[in-house]
């Protein structure tokens, strides 16, 4: 597994977490990678949909 430098942006705004899984039984620890793609797509997506006039899902989802 990768270590995570301190100064990673999912590590300072704690985006990492766990889920409870029925079928494990368990909590499973999760991460969060590439965190400054994400909102300079999801900025993108919406100040194109704002120009538009359009709602911003039609972008957004094929960026997720």
């Amino acid at each position: 597994m990768i270590e995570p430098s301190r100064r990673d942006w999912a590590t300072i705004l704690r985006l990492h977490s766990t889920y409870s899984d029925q079928t494990l039984g368990r909590d499973v620890f999760y991460r969060v990678r590439r965190v400054p793609l994400g909102l300079v797509l999801m900025y993108g997506a919406g100040l194109i949909s704002a120009l538009l006039g359009i709602g911003s899902g039609v972008l957004k989802i094929p960026a997720l």
